[in-house]
């Protein structure tokens, strides 16, 4: 993203220990339902794969600190851009994930963007199987576009302009059974970090967010902000893991990052 004019600091990957050591206590049950592919999932960390059985469980905080993006992150290396929309988890998740195109390809400047959405009924189907169609309730639906140089540079001036770059509001909890945005991004070899939740923030009026849903070709109409109860905002106990995300969880905006579970 060299048109973001960012400065500030890197900080270290921090892939959310609280969740971490709730998922490694399941270790065992998930040996034995995958004893290959959750090798991967076991440390936690999100690897680009949401698709594969138990990976959004294991690893969405790990993708929403975008710790892939800062492992990978250089002087050098492509700019990537990932924004997540938290529209009350249960109901729906947005992930848009953006690399620079090929420098010497014909989309030269732009970005190719993957635009991923789970809706209420994709997550109602977590943890169930169906034999004639076992990874189905794992399914996100997905497009891809290819965004021009100057439809790129727009995206990251309304980014600057929502506050990408500026310091984020640490300390903020973002809940789960809130609506928020997530920015984190990998511009100039540098590490950037942004948070947004409603009411503090108007999640739908970000000059960024126009953008990103004219050029989301899933389908699925966005969920906007609406007045909760303080009964659908309140966090229940934590439990067993489905219990848990059925309660609501919450994280912990960092300078530049998520501090996870409190």
């Amino acid at each position: 993203m060299t048109n973001l004019r960012l400065t500030g600091k890197e900080f270290p990957t921090a892939a959310g220990p609280g969740a971490c050591r709730a998922r490694r206590a399941r270790r065992g049950l998930l040996r034995a339902l995958s004893a290959g592919g959750l090798l991967l999932l076991a440390a936690c960390t999100y690897r680009g794969d949401l698709e594969t059985p138990f990976a959004q469980k294991l690893t969405w905080f790990s993708l929403l600190n975008g710790d892939d993006i800062r492992s990978a992150c250089h002087e050098g290396a492509p700019d990537r851009l990932r924004l997540v929309y938290n529209g009350r988890y249960q109901e729906q998740l947005r992930v848009y994930d953006l690399v620079a195109s090929d420098p010497a390809g014909p989309n030269a400047g732009g970005a190719e963007l993957l635009a991923r959405v789970q809706d209420a009924d994709s997550y109602n189907r977590l943890g169930s199987i169906d034999l004639g169609s076992p990874l189905s309730a794992w399914q996100w639906r997905e497009a891809r576009a290819s965004l021009s140089e100057e439809e790129f540079r727009r995206l990251q001036r309304t980014l600057e302009q929502a506050g990408l770059g500026e310091p984020t509001p640490a300390g903020t909890e973002l809940l789960s059974t809130r609506f928020y945005w997530i920015a984190i991004a990998c511009a100039g070899g540098r590490v950037w970090f942004q948070a947004w939740q409603h009411p503090a923030s108007d999640v739908t009026r970000l000059p960024f967010v126009s953008l990103l849903l004219a050029a989301d070709g899933t389908g699925v109409p966005f969920n906007a902000p609406r007045p909760l109860g303080a009964d659908e905002v309140a966090l229940q106990d934590p439990g067993p893991l489905k219990e848990r995300e059925r309660g609501g969880f919450r994280m912990v905006v960092t300078e530049n990052g998520l501090g996870g579970l409190p």
